[in-house]
């Protein structure tokens, strides 16, 4: 295959690019403490630290919207008055036929396309890290007297860096397990869960 000799058919099939001089790495450290008391019962209590450096992030380096602040329709979430309506002056189609700066109007998500770019570049690069802290509780009760059981929770709190979506969920198990994800504050998230297990001898 012929090397290019212009720079729109060097730049035409480029679709990715990856950075390096980065390598990614993590770190991790733990601290327990565990306690017997009143024979039967053993408390246990667990931290769990995680640190992800350089992390691999996925990125458009390309990638141009149509929407921006000058090139809008209002969305009301109450009525607008007559007179709000009336000042009204952009339309669908003028937001659909902008053009921003790049783009073309064959290719208007593209602001490299005036160049010869013909898709979407996807960058690679180590720019990501992600923060995880979390506890564990449980006590344990030893087979006695016909019976025992194991109560345990756990919390969890992360970061990542950019932000990812996380979704809510709640699920339920075996032996009154309960799973929950907080909704996301910035870019922390939050998650914990508790468990019973009860074992009887009748």
């Amino acid at each position: 295959m012929p090397l290019p000799t212009t720079q729109a058919a060097a730049l035409g099939p480029v679709a990715s690019y990856t950075q390096g001089g980065q390598r990614p790495y993590g770190l991790d450290w733990t601290l327990g403490v565990q306690h017997v008391f009143k024979n039967n019962y053993t408390f246990e209590a667990r931290y769990v630290g995680t640190r992800g450096i350089h992390l691999w992030n996925q990125d458009r380096y390309n990638a141009v919207a149509q929407v921006n602040p000058n090139n809008f329709i209002p969305t009301f979430f109450t009525m607008p008055s007559a007179a709000t309506f009336g000042s009204l002056t952009k339309t669908l189609a003028q937001v659909k036929s902008y053009i921003p700066p790049g783009a073309t109007a064959a290719i208007p998500y593209n602001d490299l396309a005036i160049y010869g770019s013909e898709s979407n570049i996807v960058g690679y690069a180590p720019q990501a890290s992600s923060t995880y802290h979390g506890l564990a509780l449980q006590l344990n009760r030893r087979f006695a007297n016909g019976i025992s059981y194991i109560a345990a929770y756990t919390g969890a709190i992360w970061k990542t860096t950019p932000p990812r979506p996380i979704s809510r969920r709640i699920s339920r198990r075996v032996a009154l397990r309960i799973s929950r994800t907080s909704k996301p504050t910035g870019q922390f998230r939050s998650r914990s869960a508790s468990a019973l297990h009860l074992h009887t001898d009748l």
